[in-house]
């Protein structure tokens, strides 16, 4: 008798530590989503949300990783740094130590901030800086920013310009304020045309007057406008509206559906720098979009592209581990070597920060054509 209950209990704890076992495996690996969603620059980080959410969705439809599905908890940092902060602590209290974002560089003093935490951040989209070569919990797969200026450059030389202004958000000053500071090194060192920087404040300014600014230098030729989409648009149409023939420039962070909607004839054959597009796209990135257009109906922009890209060296360092914690990824990322993402292959060095480049586009026909390449 003693044999025969001894034999049941056994039994039931190998069933309970089996059922443990299973209902463990079965939890999912949550990752954060963290980004700019209700502001200005909300586009931007819509766009590599729903890119993340198409590739989690894809992975999970296809088992997962070793039998665990993939979660994702999306938040909206309000492009405030205070804001960030409190949405790191709930990451924190949640337990979700793997983080994609933020989508912006203005976020950079919210990641410096978050570090003693340990949540390992990988942009798509944070080109500043001011966390380059730094030995920390912060890794992208945006090119730098210094390497917009160098391409402003090739335009200024392709197009024989002697006169432009560079406009500056100061709303994004990491990025846009460094990058029109940079670029004023680079003219004086080696180019000398005549350069003149405008900052503004799309948190307080006018656009009306801001544009009016920008018209006084009557002996420009080409205007760059570092700014988000919405507010590109709008300034592109009061420079156009007075003076058709002045050749206008942006960058990646307003190469975004709403610039086309909002800019209409005003930005038709502007130059954009953009994120290094390969001439002929790979099967890769055709599946990608024409699953995305299937899903949400409208084109991937420049950052869908990338948060594609930052969410497979995740799901690779996720694969070649059996930890995911926040240190295990880093170290599985900081070794992967050479990356094959979806328009070009690319390294991370030891610093998170890797050695993507930029090149020209022109909006042609609502497309946003490589030129110059």
């Amino acid at each position: 008798m003693f044999q025969r209950v001894r034999y049941v209990i056994v039994m039931v704890l190998t069933f309970v530590v089996l059922f443990s076992s299973t209902a463990c495996s079965r939890d999912p690996i949550r990752l954060g989503f963290i980004g700019s969603l209700t502001s200005k620059n909300s586009q931007l980080s819509i766009d590599g949300r729903n890119a993340l959410q198409l590739g989690i969705k894809q992975v999970n439809t296809t088992g997962g990783i070793n039998g665990r599905s993939l979660e994702l908890v999306v938040k909206d940092d309000g492009a405030s740094t205070e804001i960030a902060l409190q949405k790191h602590a709930e990451f924190v209290e949640e337990g979700i130590e793997l983080i994609i974002g933020h989508m912006t560089s203005n976020m950079a003093e919210a990641v410096e901030q978050s570090q003693s935490n340990q949540l390992l951040f990988l942009s798509p989209s944070m080109s500043t800086s001011l966390l380059t070569g730094l030995d920390d919990y912060f890794i992208r797969t945006a090119p730098l920013t210094d390497n917009q200026a160098l391409t402003f450059f090739e335009l200024v030389d392709q197009l024989s310009v002697k006169q432009a202004v560079i406009v500056y958000d100061l709303m994004n000053a990491e990025y846009s304020e460094r990058m029109a500071k940079y670029a004023q090194f680079l003219n004086d060192q080696n180019w000398s045309i005549g350069l003149s920087l405008v900052p503004f404040d799309s948190r307080i300014d006018e656009l009306e007057v801001v544009a009016k600014n920008i018209l006084s230098y009557d002996e420009a030729e080409l205007v760059l406008l570092i700014s988000q989409s919405i507010d590109t648009a709008v300034l592109a149409q009061h420079l156009k509206k007075e003076n058709d023939n002045l050749i206008l420039a942006s960058v990646s962070w307003s190469m975004t559906e709403d610039l086309i909607l909002n800019g209409g004839t005003a930005v038709d054959g502007m130059y954009f720098i953009g994120v290094l597009k390969s001439e002929k796209p790979s099967q890769a990135k055709l599946d990608f979009e024409q699953a995305f257009f299937e899903q949400y109906q409208y084109e991937p922009s420049f950052v869908s592209y990338m948060t594609y890209d930052a969410f497979n060296v995740m799901l690779d360092a996720l694969k070649a581990t059996k930890s995911y914690d926040a240190d295990a990824i880093k170290e599985a990322i900081l070794g992967m070597g050479t990356i094959q993402g979806i328009d070009e292959a690319y390294s991370i060095d030891a610093y998170g920060d890797n050695d993507k480049g930029y090149s020209m586009y022109q909006l042609i026909n609502n497309q946003f054509v490589p030129i110059f390449q």
